[in-house]
């Protein structure tokens, strides 16, 4: 279990001092469920030691696992740190999270002495104790007593010396509590008074304290159970999680816990027949995920803690570590407050992938906002219908789109926007290395000089620049944090078949769901260890998804590129050298055919993630030659946050397939015109349904019932699924072509005519006369002519399906991720 997954923040008042302290709380399994189970580890310890325990009762069982104050993810006050403060924390920590009246209570170590304690003064709270590898007095051997009775100084020497800063809590805080309570602790008269069920688990080999020690526990506990598990040592929980969980399985009642996991197995068997491509799962995938308990930025605070130093981003050879971003998110929130910033208001970013994009994206969720992302692309009526559409009253933009955005608000639509404020940032904001600099000064020069807001009247009464507006902030995170039903971002639709772009409404819930999904599909990502290259725009919900939510997830560092430019990312990847790169076919296709491209270092790259369009076979297997990497077609759209589909890296690669569905999402095809779901091998419409499917469009309810009909999400797309559960998309329902009274599928065309040797890209159509045509890009590698590639595909092609036309282009039109603009194709007929 990914025990971060079901983390919550909880902010207390400590009764004695007064002083605000946040705690991190797991809190998982069925909240309605008859048993609770709380969990609290030892001196030194941490709530992820229970992941063992956490995964397996959670099934039947609600478990909460605590960080003890100056452990784990909890904040590390200067404080005392005795056993009877501990005790408070555990009383108001349990009334925070609702825990039942009565529970079953687990420790380890020194959580043995908190929870005796707690049983001590609250009798009648506790209905079972297990206590595991603690003792009555904890005597250290010789050099423990050593090492702790060193002051901090040294203690922090010896932490950073031995590599163990990861694992235990500051070194004032081990000098404190190991004065405080650790070496004073007898706990013979709190052990003695327990009269609930109690079982004692000690390791064989346990060598920290007296054996002595050790054993007496269980002598002193009245009638209480003990058990030794062989071949394990102080940490026996995480040595042999079996044999501890099923220890405490008999003790809590066998019968019961087989039963319920019997019903588990029988449901799990029953969901593997509804569904069956479940079985190409990868073993470390789960079938479904637990609910999101948090806010989508928790992920990103989660990593701050956990890898602090670890970069969270490059930009231009300028690295910013996850804990710096994690306060330069709180200082943009705060400056957002301290401006009578509003919960729920709504704040565009114009913004390419920049720190500054991901500072604000953090911050405006860490404020209660609402994200809207503009694209720097978008021509000035779109982004006016977008502000206006969304109602965004601030916006963060780049000083080099203040052009677009003043023609933009210049627009007579007979309204006006309500934009109150506008934060300018320059890309030196973030550049501090020498090389960052004469990127600035460089691009600062290509695209003309640097916009003074004063030219633009409209615009200079509300314009500020993003140094004087952080200025206004501070480093405290913002409480409360918003719900995870709250709405996040407000994601527009590419609207490339010509409707007008719908405002996508996605909850905290929403984002944070696909992020998890997809963490679970890419189970081998290595914590800390992986590098994404983000050539694809925040702006997209794609490289929302795939880079900045799912970076926190694996601690990974993300490689931002402002736009794709091939040269630029080739020179990223030599230096870098990333090993996950999401993004599209045409990506793909310029990297594979760029001159000696191997020299570059390609072979860093191990997963690549394709969507935004149809993958090509011929791009697929070029790209992959030049990395020997692999390259997995998936699928999704912007109401589904995106991903719903993707191939699983350790089968069989079906041509053509965007895979199967990921976890705990449904899909099916139907029937256009009739509804009813139609057997395997047959055409239809494919509907999703999973945690990650927005809430609705915003401002339109209509479009919205039309779309999510029993919370099944209608895609639009034509679709066919084959006996293994593996989906195909065919085309877009609005693309078909009606050809006399047979319908014809372009991407169908298009894969034959991709294989001519002479074809760079080609889309197929229906002309302005209705007739089917081909848009074919040359490679130049040889001369092609309209008669040539007529020939060629009634060679391969049934007649029916044959073009009437080929219309030769210098490129195809393509919106800001690559995905080919139809509705432009007609008019390009000459």
């Amino acid at each position: 279990m990914d025990v971060d997954t079901y983390r919550r923040s909880i902010r207390l008042t400590d009764t004695v001092t007064g002083r605000v302290n946040t705690f991190s709380v797991v809190d998982a399994g069925p909240r309605d469920a008859a048993r609770a189970l709380v969990f609290i580890h030892g001196f030194g310890g941490r709530a992820a030691y229970w992941s063992h325990q956490l995964e397996h009762f959670s099934i039947d069982a609600r478990v909460i696992a605590l960080d003890l104050r100056g452990h784990g993810l909890s904040d590390a006050p200067r404080s005392e740190y005795t056993v009877e403060e501990h005790y408070r924390d555990v009383v108001q920590l349990l009334k925070a999270v609702d825990v039942p009246e009565q529970f079953t209570l687990i420790t380890h170590s020194f959580g043995g002495a908190v929870g005796s304690y707690f049983m001590a003064q609250h009798p009648a709270r506790v209905d079972k104790f297990v206590i595991i590898a603690s003792a009555v007095q904890f005597k250290l051997r010789w050099a423990g007593r050593l090492i702790l009775s060193l002051p901090p100084t040294a203690l922090r020497f010896a932490r950073r010396f031995f590599k163990l800063a990861k694992l235990y809590p500051p070194s004032y805080v081990v000098s404190t509590m190991n004065r405080n309570a650790l070496s004073i602790w007898n706990g013979k008269r709190y052990l003695e008074t327990i009269t609930v069920p109690s079982l004692v688990i000690l390791g064989q080999r346990d060598l920290l304290f007296s054996q002595e020690s050790y054993r007496e526990v269980a002598q002193t506990i009245p009638d209480a159970q003990e058990v030794i598990v062989p071949v394990s040592s102080h940490q026996v929980m995480v040595d042999r999680p079996d044999a501890v969980n099923r220890a405490i399985d008999r003790f809590l009642g066998k019968a019961v816990t087989h039963d319920v996991k019997a019903r588990a197995k029988a449901a799990t068997k029953q969901l593997e027949a509804e569904r069956p491509w479940l079985k190409y799962y990868d073993p470390r995938t789960p079938y479904k995920i637990k609910p999101p308990v948090q806010p989508v930025q928790r992920m990103m605070e989660i990593a701050a803690k956990r890898y602090r130093d670890t970069a969270a981003l490059i930009f231009h050879s300028q690295p910013m570590s996850y804990r710096e971003l994690n306060r330069q998110a709180n200082r943009f929130a705060q400056a957002l407050l301290a401006s009578g910033f509003q919960r729920g208001e709504r704040v565009g970013l114009l913004l390419p992938n920049t720190p500054q994009a991901m500072v604000g994206y953090y911050g405006i969720l860490k404020a209660g906002g609402v994200v809207v992302f503009l694209n720097p692309l978008f021509t000035p009526a779109d982004l006016r219908y977008q502000i206006e559409h969304s109602g965004v009253v601030r916006v963060v933009a780049l000083s080099l789109f203040v052009r677009a955005l003043e023609a933009a608000i210049q627009l007579d639509t007979g309204a006006k926007p309500a934009l109150n404020s506008i934060v300018l940032t320059v890309y030196g904001d973030y550049l501090r290395s020498w090389k960052g600099l004469a990127f600035y000064f460089w691009h600062s020069w290509t695209q003309g000089h640097r916009p003074d807001p004063t030219q633009y009247p409209l615009l200079k009464p509300i314009t500020q620049h993003w140094g004087s507006f952080m200025r206004k902030g501070n480093w405290s995170s913002p409480e409360p944090p918003p719900e995870p039903s709250d709405l996040a971002v407000i994601q527009y639709t590419s609207g490339t078949t010509g409707a007008t772009p719908q405002g996508v409404m996605m909850s905290h819930a929403n984002l944070a769901a696909n992020a998890l999904q997809m963490r679970h599909w890419v189970p081998e990502a290595r914590p800390a260890d992986e590098r994404i290259l983000a050539a694809l725009p925040f702006a997209h919900s794609y490289g929302l998804t795939s880079c900045l939510n799912f970076a926190p997830l694996v601690a990974g560092t993300l490689i931002l590129l402002p736009t794709f430019a091939v040269t630029a990312v080739l020179m990223a990847v030599k230096k870098h050298k990333p090993t996950l790169f999401p993004g599209t076919p045409p990506m793909y296709r310029r990297l594979a055919e760029f001159p000696s491209v191997r020299r570059f270092g390609l072979a860093s790259i191990r997963i690549c993630v394709s969507g935004g369009s149809p993958l090509p076979l011929e791009v697929q297997e070029a790209f992959e030659k030049v990395t020997r990497g692999r390259v997995l077609e998936g699928y999704g759209l912007t109401e589904a946050g995106p991903l719903t589909h993707a191939n699983p890296l350790g089968v069989r690669r079906r041509p053509g397939s965007i895979g199967i569905p990921i976890s705990d999402t449904e899909a099916k095809i139907i029937h256009p015109e009739l509804g009813q779901e139609l057997p395997d091998g047959e055409i239809g419409e494919l509907l999703v349904r999973g945690p990650q499917v927005m809430q609705g469009y915003w401002g339109d309810p209509d479009a919205t019932q039309q779309a999510l009909r029993g919370g099944w999400l209608c895609t639009g797309d034509m679709a066919r699924r084959d006996e293994e559960g593996f989906f195909y998309i065919v085309d877009r329902k609005k693309d078909l072509i009606l050809n006399g009274t047979l319908c014809v599928y372009p991407r169908e065309i298009e894969e034959v005519i991709y294989e001519h040797p002479a074809v760079l890209e080609v889309a197929v159509a229906a002309n302005a006369n209705h007739a089917i045509t081909a848009y074919v890009v040359q490679n130049g590698s040889e001369p092609l002519s309209e008669k040539a590639l007529l020939d060629y595909c009634q060679q391969r092609l049934a007649a029916m399906l044959v073009p009437a036309k080929v219309v030769f282009l210098k490129e195809l039109p393509r919106n800001f991720v690559g995905k080919v603009l139809r509705r432009q194709l007609a008019g390009m007929d000459t």
